[in-house]
């Protein structure tokens, strides 16, 4: 198990508890509001605090990818076969509940991309939690 000081545990803690929020622009900046929780985006800090979080989503699945604060499942689909995809996606959702994060459906994106002549080929819309997945025909990958 990895030793972690507590002086670095007390840091990160106080790092991610009562911070305070404004935004700017131009010349105006809004009233001050403390967060509710989650990891401060733009920090170098909180990419670090989401990949240690989420590490384990890309122990199980080899064709997981994760980028900043976004992860991408891929699947390459044999002929004859059936796509797994929707368990994937169900697993990621369970891991998010798990460990207090949450999806957002509305910015999940499915694309499928078939280079076999018979394109009449059936595959499952992707559902998260009760919302069905809207699928693209492109898409921007972040990192890529």
């Amino acid at each position: 198990m990895l030793d972690v000081s507590p002086v670095l545990v007390g840091w990160i803690a106080a790092f991610l508890t009562n911070r305070q929020h404004a935004v700017k622009i131009g010349d105006i900046i809004s009233e001050w509001r403390t967060l509710k929780g989650g990891i401060p985006q733009g920090t170098k800090l909180g990419v670090i605090l989401f990949a240690v979080m989420t590490n384990d989503l890309i122990i199980d699945w080899p064709l997981r990818i994760k980028f900043v604060d976004d992860t991408t499942a891929l699947e390459i689909i044999p002929r004859n076969s059936i796509s797994l995809l929707n368990h994937v996606a169900t697993d990621i959702h369970e891991f998010a509940s798990t460990h207090n994060m949450k999806l957002n459906p509305g910015k999940c994106k499915e694309m499928f991309i078939n280079f076999m002549h018979d394109h009449n080929i059936l595959v499952n819309p992707i559902v998260l939690g009760n919302k069905e997945i809207e699928c693209v025909a492109n898409y921007k990958l972040l990192g890529v």
